[in-house]
Order: C-alpha cells, then structure tokens, then sequence
C-alpha cells in the first residue's frame, strides 16, 4: 500500500480559481513519503503535451496523474 504524504512547500505567484488558489504550472508542490515530487499542472484545463521521461523511460504527460504514479 502506498502512502501519499504531501507536504505543502508551494509558495507564491498564486492564482485564484473561484475560492481556490493554484499554484503556476511547474511548480513544487510537494513530496510524498516515497520522495516524489509532486509538481503543479496548474488546473484541470491545463494540457501541457510535454513528455517526461525517467532514466530514459516514458512517464507520461508533465505533471499528469498517471506520470506521477509511475514515477
């Protein structure tokens, strides 16, 4: 079982979206207890069509849910 365990150190250049504040596209939002990072796609309209990849694997989409599972 994993435990995701994000400790929010995203601070400035905020966006508001009705009551809520986004962080800008990239930015780190936090790590999980497995040490990943955890980085901000800004929002759910946001489709950055940029690949990321690990050690020379495909990850998926910046900074998409499935590319955060697998890394």
């Amino acid at each position: 079982m994993m435990v995701f365990d994000l400790t929010m150190i995203w601070k400035g250049n905020e966006q508001t979206y009705g009551n809520l504040t986004l962080a800008p596209y990239g930015a780190l939002v936090g790590i999980a207890s497995t040490n990943v990072s955890a980085y901000s796609n800004e929002n759910d309209t946001i489709i950055s069509n940029e690949s990321n990849y690990l050690y020379g694997i495909y990850m998926g989409m910046k900074w998409r849910s499935v590319e955060y599972a697998r890394r």
